[in-house]
Formats: structure tokens, sequence, C-alpha cells
């Protein structure tokens, strides 16, 4: 995983994130590739809620609910699950104001984009060390 965020916003967030989510939430998977109790958030923005396909305990509302993990819906969620799926395996308190949530929201962005820019330069570099063996 990436380094986390040095913005203030994401770093607010990310405390946010360790009182608030990770009782059920990870980042990413175990070192055995399985998911904690909720589905790891690491690189939640911009996939359609309920799509992670190694995780298989989403509610119904949420399976169907199909909406794309963005600001807006995140902060909606975090406000209010109801907003997005009316019945929700995932229960939590919620925080305690909107900058609260802005800032949870900025992490779990944040750290999405650094997740995905790590991600590219891991493909790009094995792709490179691929053409070079084959050049051999």
């Amino acid at each position: 995983m990436a380094d986390l965020p040095s913005d203030s916003s994401a770093r607010a967030g990310s405390t946010h994130f360790m009182q608030q989510c990770s009782s059920c939430h990870r980042l990413d998977y175990d070192s055995r590739g399985q998911p904690s109790r909720g589905p790891p958030l690491g690189l939640i923005f911009g996939r359609l809620s309920g799509s992670d396909l190694h995780y298989s305990k989403y509610s119904e509302g949420l399976l169907h609910s199909a909406e794309l993990w963005n600001s807006r819906n995140l902060f909606r969620w975090v406000k209010n699950p109801a907003h997005i799926a009316l019945k929700s395996n995932c229960k939590f308190e919620p925080l305690d104001s909107d900058s609260q949530v802005f800032d949870l929201v900025c992490f779990l962005k944040e750290l999405t984009l650094a997740n995905y820019s790590l991600i590219r330069s891991m493909v790009v570099v094995g792709h490179a060390e691929s053409e070079a063996s084959g050049r051999q």
C-alpha cells in the first residue's frame, strides 16, 4: 500500500478511519488475501458499491444500489448509510461533524489515488523488466 496522504484533511481523515472504520475495515486484504469483516477501502474511489469480487458479505441493499463511490456518495454514506442502501451490514457511530466526514472522504480519495499510482508504476516497471529480459 502507498504511504498515507500528506494533506491536513486526509491526515485528519486517517484518524477518523482508525477510530470509526478500522474495527471492520482494512485498507487492503490481509497476508492471506482475505478481507476483514468489511471489504477493504484502500481502492474504494471509482468503484461501484458492492463490486469487490473478493468480498462476499455485502447486504442485498448495497449490492443493488449500484452507486459509484465518489466524494458525494461516500459523504452521503458516512453521514447516513440509508441514503445509499436502506439495509446495510455496516453499522457505525456517526462522525460528529460534516468536516470530519469530509476529512474521512479526503483520506479515502487520496489513498485510492496514491495506490493506483503505485500499482501503475509497478505494472510499468514489470513490463519494462519483461521486455528487457526478452531482448537478452
